[in-house]
């Protein structure tokens, strides 16, 4: 289904796209205590729920409050978990007990955020947080701290290391949902090169109502989001790079990219159809898409009134492409549109975007010569052929 998509450029927008920047920007509003994990040799255990395996924080506790009746030692919901020079070894995740001590229900741990600050390698690209339970599901829900100056902080990865919230657990594939749990703004940094990667479905916490998500920082990291997200409100891509890995990766929530003098994209997986709800682009953003075959649909489906402006278009070949024709936009009902590609595609002739009736099309052009090159290499390997022959 298609949905109102107003595409404008940032003016038309400023007083709402800055009052939801400034939210997530002020600083010293979240009240918090840091736990610092330091693990104990627990091999594949990694268990957040064992107070042994926290320093710094409030003795005897572990950060967060859990709905896990079966464990003792429960911090607040203001609690931040940090994780610094120790990396479990083993499974290379940090297990959370989604069950109660008979495995009941209450799978739930609320704390503030978590902070991703490693200096080595886990020894494994894949460092993640999972529900360890094997019978029931459970959430973290993330109410905000206050990091690196910044309010409203659920999660910062300074690292080169990628962090990931796993919606699939260790044992029977019990799930882990992520809820935002802030109903001001949910602000993720990513200030190194290491990536935060959410397969867990984001939705909203309890009593909180179309929360806001912010993707900011100074890092090259991506923030990917490949869950089934079902969470409203406006997302906001400050500065970075959001990788939309499925149909559902933006929830409902209207989307503002850019528009603070920063590189901000917007980069859909190959093969995702992403429906938006609401979309503002500025000057200084970039659609980004992937492409392979040409049978592999990636675009963006919506409908509405185009604003104007020239915007940029980004193609990242991700193998197989081909010479010929992708649709990367489809809409109703907009004006004739302003559209650029920020580089031309590597590896071929030509490539160039065109507008018609409210569909945004790429295509893409051999290097020339290549049909008669196959053509001539063809015909004197025939001709090799027959003079062995005489």
């Amino acid at each position: 289904m298609m949905k109102n998509l107003l595409l404008r450029p940032f003016r038309t927008s400023l007083c709402s796209v800055v009052a939801v920047a400034m939210v997530g920007l002020s600083a010293g509003a979240d009240a918090q205590t840091e736990f610092t994990y330091i693990g104990d040799g627990e091999g594949g255990g990694s268990l957040w729920l064992t107070t042994a395996f926290w320093t710094g924080g409030t003795s005897g506790q572990f950060p967060g409050l859990s709905g896990n009746t079966g464990h003792s030692g429960d911090g607040t919901v203001s609690d931040m978990a940090v994780f610094s020079d120790y990396i479990p070894p083993g499974g290379k995740t940090v297990r959370v007990n989604m069950g109660s001590g008979s495995n009941g229900a209450n799978g739930s741990l609320t704390l503030g955020a978590v902070r991703f600050l490693a200096s080595s390698s886990p020894a494994s690209s894949d460092f993640a947080i999972v529900n360890s339970n094997g019978t029931t599901d459970g959430f973290i829900k993330l109410t905000g701290n206050t990091i690196n100056g910044v309010d409203h902080t659920i999660i910062s990865n300074e690292s080169a290391y990628a962090l990931g919230f796993r919606r699939l657990g260790i044992t029977n594939n019990r799930l882990l949902d992520l809820q935002l749990g802030n109903a001001d703004a949910n602000v993720i940094q990513i200030n190194g090169s290491g990536n935060v990667e959410i397969s867990s479905q984001i939705s909203a916490g309890s009593g909180v109502s179309n929360p806001n998500l912010t993707l900011d920082g100074s890092g090259t990291g991506s923030l990917i989001l490949t869950g089934q997200n079902s969470y409203g409100g406006t997302t906001l891509i400050r500065r970075g790079t959001l990788v939309a890995g499925s149909s559902t990766a933006l929830g409902t929530s209207e989307v503002t990219l850019g528009g603070f003098s920063n590189a901000a994209t917007l980069r859909i997986k190959n093969g995702v159809v992403l429906d938006l709800a609401s979309l503002a682009l500025t000057q200084d953003a970039l659609l980004s898409f992937e492409l392979g075959a040409v049978s592999a649909t990636t675009k963006i489906t919506a409908s509405g009134q185009l604003g104007n402006g020239t915007y940029q278009v980004g193609i990242v070949d991700v193998g197989g492409l081909e010479a010929g024709e992708y649709v990367l936009l489809e809409t109703t009902g907009w004006d004739a549109a302003g559209f650029s590609l920020a580089a031309p595609v590597a590896g071929f002739e030509d490539s160039y975007l065109s507008w018609d009736s409210g569909v945004l099309k790429l295509t893409v052009i051999p290097e020339p010569g290549v049909g008669a090159l196959a053509l001539c290499s063809g015909v004197a390997l025939l001709g090799l052929w027959r003079l062995r022959r005489k």
